[in-house]
């Protein structure tokens, strides 16, 4: 996960396989929109997912508040099937919601 200019060193596949010798056998990861994109987020999240040893799913960063912002919410719930989002309280500047 890349996050404020950092990125974890684990991808799907290392962080998963370390996560299953511990026993957890579900992941679900922050998916952090591109550029804005809640879609393009996704794909991104999807492309790196493919990598996946066990069971995930995605919760959705928004980051920024707008009416395209809404229409891509309901595609992704109705289409893409995530229906958790995170609304960032906290990183003014960067991630949060004004």
């Amino acid at each position: 996960m890349e996050f404020m200019g950092s990125e974890t060193i684990d991808d799907f596949f290392s962080g998963q396989a370390a996560a299953l010798a511990g026993g957890t056998t579900m992941h679900i990861d922050f998916v952090i929109p591109v550029n804005g994109s809640l879609s393009a987020g996704y794909e991104a999240y999807v492309e790196k997912a493919k990598r996946s040893c066990m069971d995930y799913g995605f919760h959705m960063a928004i980051t920024k508040w707008d009416e395209t912002v809404s229409e891509d919410m309901e595609i992704m719930v109705k289409e893409k099937g995530i229906n958790s989002f995170k609304f960032f309280l906290a990183y003014k500047g960067s991630f949060m919601v004004n």
